[in-house]
């Protein structure tokens, strides 16, 4: 259980913040039945009735001691975080009367803070490519061979 709780609190903790209500049922149901087929195989003349009285205090879930196994059926999910305002924007705040800009929003891209579509940016863009080999000249057609039979 000691090895096997921070597993499974660091992998529903990883993926909460998604669609992932089903998968951490059946995570909860796959380690339940993986845990209770090893204390079977542990235990093989024990009879349910008696593993569950020592392993499982509250009824079906096992627990070792004061070690309780983590329920990731239990974990609740996040999604769609409201963030409103505060995604920063590459594009320009305010145009004024003139036609210039008052200023930018804030950017976290990195370098300069804009993607140039199309220009070589992250080793995105035009690939230059060689020029290409020049084709061979055809050969200029060539008399026929004498033959070395009878004329």
């Amino acid at each position: 259980m000691h090895q096997l709780n921070p597993v499974l609190r660091g992998w529903t903790a990883y993926f909460r913040p998604g669609v992932s209500s089903r998968a951490f049922n059946y995570l909860r149901a796959y380690t339940w039945r993986r845990v209770m087929g090893w204390l079977r195989r542990k235990h093989r003349r024990t009879t349910w009735k008696e593993l569950r009285r020592r392993y499982c205090p509250d009824g079906w879930w096992p627990a070792i001691g004061t070690a309780r196994m983590f329920n990731p059926g239990a974990v609740t999910t996040t999604r769609y975080r409201y963030r409103g305002a505060t995604i920063p924007s590459p594009w320009p705040s305010k145009v004024n009367n003139s036609g210039n800009l008052d200023g930018l929003v804030e950017s976290r891209m990195p370098g300069d803070g804009h993607v140039r579509f199309g220009a070589a940016v992250w080793g995105n863009g035009p690939v230059e490519r060689p020029a290409p080999r020049p084709r061979p000249t055809p050969r200029a057609a060539q008399p026929p061979a004498p033959s070395k039979g009878k004329a």
